[in-house]
């Protein structure tokens, strides 16, 4: 548990907000329109102005992918996550079993990484791919396609088969 709080807090010390998550960002929104047809999926915009689209997957299965409106800076490059929850930690945090499966798991990615999202009812398994802001609508459709499946995956391992997210 101290690895991931640890990892968490070297994010923060790296990464600055420099867009406050409120309502939704007009580009995401555009984009979405635009590739509607490329990925099967319903969307929304949650209370923090993010987008959450629920992706529809083979054999009936569901995912929840969010976009996040806001954006962080680094060095004067603009990020945008896009994250999907696989899973939650049973009890205040993830076994150490657990934890060194979603790092191994993470290594095999191309893009992306798992990262421990700490919520009041536990911590949660999330997958996330940080991109450029100004991302353009095919490759914005390729890593929702990336997340919700990456996400898919883990949460039918660690909850066999269960479709929760």
């Amino acid at each position: 548990m101290r690895f991931f709080q640890t990892l968490a807090l070297a994010g923060l010390a790296i990464f600055t907000t420099s867009a406050f998550a409120g309502s939704p960002d007009e580009q995401v929104r555009g984009i979405l329109e635009e590739i509607k047809d490329q990925i099967p999926a319903a969307y929304e915009v949650d209370g923090d102005g993010d987008f959450k689209l629920t992706v529809m997957l083979d054999g009936g299965r569901t995912q929840i992918v969010y976009i996040n409106s806001g954006t962080e800076e680094w060095e004067g490059i603009s990020i945008r996550e896009v994250w999907g929850p696989a899973f939650p930690s049973k009890g205040k945090g993830f076994s150490a079993k657990d934890a060194m499966m979603l790092l191994t798991d993470s290594q095999d990615k191309k893009l992306g990484a798992w990262q421990a999202y700490p919520q009041a009812k536990g911590v949660y398994a999330v997958f996330n791919v940080k991109i450029g802001a100004e991302v353009d609508s095919a490759s914005l459709a390729s890593v929702v396609r990336y997340v919700a499946r990456a996400a898919d995956a883990m949460e039918a391992t660690m909850t066999k088969g269960k479709d929760a997210y």
